[in-house]
């Protein structure tokens, strides 16, 4: 019979050094309970994949051993002091629909801001606010996009729709071409993500004070 073409790369490995190999598992099931839960999954894992390279169902003895230590990997990770905040975070965010929308929030916010960014310097970027009429009646419009603009450029998002709501009354008192932009700006659904999650953020650093 011909060598498995996997054989001469199976060799290599199995010769190689491994730094970083984990330390040998206990003979018994006694002894990896004894161990902590985390090796006794392990044993149950290896016991598992051992019995199914040698043909065999499975280790049916070994399922409820697995699931205990499993609940107790579990509990210790959500104690509050020496646990693992990273799960603790999971499943906040699952079982609190706040949770779940700060982050879907946050995972957004770069986009957003490119986006409210991009629309606001199509209206108030210095060149174009430049090469408006300099006359009186516009006066007023200009200071509200340069209030714009720098609500924009501190990221405060509240105040950025504020002040595009008195640019837009101004442009339009006026006709001017701006009103189509700013029009656009009030109704961009990134705008109002940002301002939701600007609220989030406040709330955490008021809870924090």
């Amino acid at each position: 019979m011909l060598p498995s073409p996997d054989e001469p790369l199976r060799a290599i490995l199995q010769s190689a050094i491994r730094r970083f190999r984990m330390p040998a598992l206990p003979a018994t099931l006694a002894a990896a309970q004894a161990a902590g839960p985390a090796t006794a999954i392990a044993f149950a894992l290896e016991a598992l994949r051992s019995a199914k390279a040698g043909g065999a169902a499975g280790v049916d003895e070994l399922r409820a051993p697995f699931a205990r230590s499993l609940a107790r990997l579990i509990s210790e990770a959500m104690q509050p002091h020496g646990g693992d905040s990273a799960d603790r975070a999971l499943v906040l965010r699952a079982r609190d629909g706040q949770v779940q929308e700060y982050v879907a929030l946050v995972a957004q916010v770069l986009v957003d801001r490119r986006n409210v960014r991009a629309v606001v310097d199509a209206v108030a970027h210095p060149a174009k606010m430049a090469r408006m009429p300099a006359d009186a009646s516009r006066r007023a419009l200009i200071d509200h996009l340069a209030e714009l603009r720098r609500f924009c450029l501190e990221e405060d998002w509240t105040a950025l729709r504020a002040a595009a709501g008195r640019a837009l009354e101004e442009a339009s008192r006026l006709d001017d071409p701006a009103s189509h932009p700013l029009r656009r700006l009030l109704e961009e659904p990134a705008l109002a993500r940002l301002e939701r999650a600007s609220l989030f953020q406040w709330g955490t650093r008021h809870w924090r004070t």
